[in-house]
């Protein structure tokens, strides 16, 4: 009987100090809990950060890999606490939400770690942001279609995903705020900046306006064929538009812009049409550096500007310098006989220091330049099996004479240029109507060595250097 009581009284004593065990690890727990308290934007600045008002906050309490620790589902005003949180690293998102339930907003915050027993504190005010609706209209007599999306304040412009079946207008043209422009404000990848929900009415052309690089690299992908320069494009790496036959593709100018590069860099056209392009070195396209090859191309009415101090600009056409230049089964007129006049260089300009030139079976007529009606060279070439003519140089009451091909080595560089089998002729000096002026070695400071082979004019008559100086 003993033995029985003292085994009672055992495990009384063993119960008892369990339940106390007990009682001790809860208290502990809830002693290592902690709190992690949010604070909201106050009612009276939330336009500061959003454009419709907010009803009410969604908040999710995410662990370090972002899995829902706690949430706080509909949390309307002032601080929000999530309670019990054990020690370790955390995240805050929240969302906020129209009276309709539609999400306007959201932000996150930054990784924090919770210490045993410590109250967290957690700022989202200022990583709440805005949402704007951002609504795309495909601007197509007779169709409703439009998208909707939801973006920041300072978004790109999309892309278009709606097709056009106009026949003469189904080139997408850009974004515009209006539904009857003409071109576009925004292309594919321009930065907008939104100031409320916005509508954006899809243009449709005939054509593409492209006024950055990056949007010509859009057309050119989408294999969108006329293009027409809103600005100067500057190129700044390797770039190929590479047609099959004819003009397949068109660049137009507008008379005011032109294709400009100045990187090591490789540029390569194929198949293209040039017109009307200007600009102050480079009628059309200028390449200062790396390469440029042009094959197949057209090019037609480009010229330069005069500039601000009344100068005018050099390479009618094209203008190189420190470039290779590569030139085959090409055409260049440029209509001598507008204003378009060139200081050097009425189509071509090919400035020091290009370490390859090479021109063939192309033709250059209507150039109008002060110095080389056609050609302006100071590198050196080989042009062979080309037709040159009806270009003009020189100007009235000139100091000296000029050529539709002026060639000269001011950096005393000993520079070749061969002519092999050219066809040259009826090239002019404005003030020499009567006498053909082809080809001329500038004698300043050194005299450059040309070679003439084969090289004839319309009555199979060899070319001859033009004298220098007339006076």
């Amino acid at each position: 009987m003993k033995k029985a009581t003292l085994t009672l009284i055992s495990l009384t004593v063993l119960i008892t100090a369990f339940v106390s065990s007990c009682s001790l690890l809860s208290s502990s727990s809830e002693s290592s809990a902690s709190s992690v308290t949010v604070l909201l934007p106050a009612r009276a600045s939330r336009e500061k950060y959003t454009q419709d008002d907010v009803s009410y906050y969604s908040l999710q309490l995410l662990t370090q890999e972002e899995d829902i620790y706690a949430e706080l589902p509909e949390h309307d005003d002032g601080p929000a606490v999530f309670d019990q949180v054990i020690e370790g690293t955390y995240m805050v998102k929240m969302q906020a939400f129209s009276s309709e339930d539609k999400e306007i907003a959201s932000g996150k915050s930054d990784l924090f770690h919770v210490n045993a027993g410590e109250e967290s504190l957690v700022d989202l005010t200022l990583v709440l942001y805005n949402y704007f609706i951002l609504t795309l209209n495909a601007n197509i007599p007779g169709r409703a279609a439009e998208t909707t999306l939801k973006t920041g304040t300072r978004p790109k412009a999309p892309d278009c995903s709606f097709t056009n079946s106009d026949s003469t207008n189904n080139i997408f043209n850009g974004w515009a705020t209006t539904p009857t422009a003409t071109e576009g404000e925004y292309y594919p990848g321009d930065y907008m900046t939104l100031s409320g929900n916005t509508t954006l009415y899809a243009v449709w052309s005939d054509h593409m306006t492209v006024k950055s690089f990056s949007v010509l690299k859009y057309a050119v992908e989408r294999g969108i064929k006329k293009i027409h320069l809103g600005s100067t494009i500057y190129i700044t790496e390797d770039f190929t538009i590479e047609g099959t036959s004819g003009d397949e593709y068109m660049i137009d100018g507008r008379g005011e812009h032109n294709i400009f590069s100045y990187k090591d860099s490789v540029l390569t056209f194929s198949y293209v049409s040039f017109e009307n392009g200007c600009g102050d070195a480079g009628g059309m396209i200028s390449k200062s550096a790396g390469s440029l090859i042009i094959k197949n191309c057209i090019f037609n009415d480009c010229k330069t500007r005069v500039s601000a101090f009344g100068e005018l600009g050099t390479g009618g056409v094209i203008y190189v310098t420190n470039a290779s230049l590569t030139i085959e089964d090409s055409a260049f007129s440029n209509s001598a006989y507008t204003d378009a006049q060139a200081s050097h260089g009425g189509i071509l300009y090919v400035g020091p220091g290009c370490p390859s030139v090479t021109i063939k079976n192309s033709e250059f007529l209507d150039g109008y330049a002060v110095n080389g009606g056609a050609m302006m060279l100071f590198s050196s070439a080989n042009i062979d099996n080309c037709e040159i003519h009806d270009n003009i140089s020189g100007e009235v009451d000139p100091l000296n004479n000029n050529a539709a091909i002026e060639i000269g080595d001011i950096h005393q560089e000993g520079i070749v240029v061969n002519i092999t089998n050219c066809t040259v002729y009826n090239n002019i000096h404005v003030d020499f109507d009567n006498t053909n002026f082809h080809v001329m070695a500038n004698g300043y400071p050194v005299v450059p060595t040309v070679n003439l082979t084969g090289s004839k004019d319309l009555s199979n008559d060899p070319i001859t250097l033009t004298n220098y100086n007339l006076y």
